[in-house]
């Protein structure tokens, strides 16, 4: 099983969670009631949607984290899944925004 693969199973788990197919019409997504939350695209990286106050809380986390890519203007962070204790980045982050809890 893949990183991607793994966190997306991990995630799937949620209560108000649910695969989907991603408006983009690639790979996995998982949703809740009010639209896609994440997008599993490839076999390492997963992009999160996060409310615009979490990425301003956490602004200076996230630039400081190799692994995770901003967007200026966009709500979607890409999060790279490097090694196997990186599956617990989407989960937490997520948690961490407030339109998402498990």
């Amino acid at each position: 099983m893949t990183l991607a693969a793994s966190a997306l199973a991990q995630l799937a788990t949620w209560p108000d969670l649910a695969e989907a197919e991603p408006s983009c019409g690639i790979g996995r997504a998982l949703r809740t009631a009010h639209g896609e939350i994440a997008h599993f695209h490839s076999d390492d990286h997963v992009d999160l949607y996060l409310t615009a106050r979490a990425i301003r809380q956490f602004e200076e986390h996230l630039t400081a984290a190799t692994a995770v890519q901003l967007v200026p203007g966009s709500q979607w962070v890409t999060l790279r899944l490097d090694v196997t204790a990186d599956i617990h980045l989407p989960a937490s982050t997520a948690r961490r925004n407030s339109s998402c809890r498990p």
